[in-house]
């Protein structure tokens, strides 16, 4: 289950990788350093390193993913190293471990200088790594389980960037499509947004702290519950994200090397969004026309071929078969939407009770904003369009 040799291979083999963003988390300490040279003014500005790490995990850990599984994406390769003896767990294992310490040893380095900055504010900086090694174990648990679903690297990146950003690809569809058919009904972005991990993780402050000029200490209010329970769920699902990726790899084909998606119950999946994807944008093109339903469909008709041609590696997709999947396909979908244009259930014609409504408004065309007639709003992030 654990290789010493190739643990030693991986971490010194890719060293300029974790070198590399052990230097950008450096630079991040370095950077909102008070020139003043003051512990407490630099502990204030701690939490923006939340928020700036975040996006770098993101990117990071899909390419530390990449470098260490890229031999599944090769077909001589992936048969050369599985030809060793060696079991597919003692690969896995030690990968992950070397993964694990590309994030572990930079992170922990450039918290031991900011620990040293801080002096009496150190619990910071270990707090700080301990975030870090949390979203990593996210993103890293995503990209390790796009690797063996895929068969290279832009169906690796594609799995990626679904399962990331899967709640923002459904309202962004449910407002394009659905939305425009319910009259007076809004759906709010945000509420799918907030679902996003790479959205909340650089949203969240995880704890509420201030800079007390008349003392010059740092005052610590409380710690953000909502932020630490998204990110330990976070966490949580990346761990299961890792043992799908080893469940996978134990009975993925070596075969598949080279296929888009090598997991093939994850093929339709795919299949879907892609259509979906490729009919929004014949529907976006043709919005101001009339014909943008006509569009739509050929755009969806165009996007299911080409994906099958893609998940098939071939041309040769236009089988009695696939015609009547893409009929189902377009059936079930259009008839969705004429259940929304339809709304048999009386979502448009519903009407609050009076001691319900908390707040009134009319939409200012002029300045694009809601003008309250009565009541309190919520705050920004939250929409005010289900109140008006």
């Amino acid at each position: 289950f654990f290789e010493p040799t190739i643990l030693k291979k991986d971490l010194t083999r890719f060293a300029p990788l974790w070198g590399l963003y052990g230097l950008f988390a450096l630079l991040a300490v370095l950077l909102i350093w008070d020139l003043e040279g003051e512990a407490a003014r630099f502990a204030n500005n701690a939490p923006e390193l939340f928020l700036s790490m975040g996006i770098l995990n993101f990117l990071y850990a899909p390419i530390a993913a990449f470098v260490l599984f890229g031999d599944l994406f090769k077909s001589r390769m992936c048969n050369a190293l599985h030809a060793l003896p060696l079991r597919r767990e003692g690969w896995f294992l030690t990968h992950l471990t070397a993964g694990m310490l590309f994030c572990i040893l930079p992170n922990g380095l450039a918290a031991l200088l900011a620990a040293a900055l801080l002096q009496e504010y150190a619990w910071l900086a270990f707090l700080w790594l301990g975030l870090m090694v949390l979203q990593y174990i996210f993103f890293f648990g995503v990209a390790t389980f796009a690797c063996h679903c895929s068969g290279n690297y832009l169906g690796a990146i594609a799995v990626y960037g679904i399962i990331n950003f899967l709640a923002v690809i459904l309202g962004w569809l449910a407002i394009t499509f659905y939305q425009p058919l319910l009259y007076g009904v809004r759906f709010d972005f945000y509420e799918f947004a907030k679902h996003c991990p790479v959205v909340r993780f650089t949203d969240a402050l995880y704890l509420e702290i201030y800079y007390d000029n008349m003392t010059g200490k740092l005052v610590f209010e409380h710690f953000i519950g909502e932020d630490w329970r998204y990110l330990g769920i976070s966490s949580g699902l990346g761990l299961v994200f890792l043992a799908l990726a080893l469940l996978i790899y134990r009975v993925r084909n070596l075969e598949s090397a080279g296929d888009l998606i090598a997991f093939k119950p994850a093929a339709p999946v795919f299949l879907v969004l892609y259509t979906f994807l490729a009919g929004t944008m014949l529907h976006y093109i043709a919005s101001l026309t009339g014909l943008r339903y006509i569009f739509l469909a050929i755009g969806l008709a165009v996007g299911f071929f080409t994906g099958r041609m893609l998940l098939e590696r071939t041309v040769r997709v236009f089988r009695v078969k696939s015609f009547v999947y893409c009929g189902i396909f377009l059936a079930v979908f259009f008839g969705s939407l004429l259940l929304a244009r339809l709304d048999p259930i009386g979502i448009t014609r519903w009407i609050p009770k009076a001691e319900s409504v908390v707040g009134a408004a009319f939409m200012s065309i002029q300045k694009l904003e809601l003008v309250p007639i009565f009541g309190d709003f919520p705050s920004k992030k939250k929409s005010m369009a289900r109140y008006s």
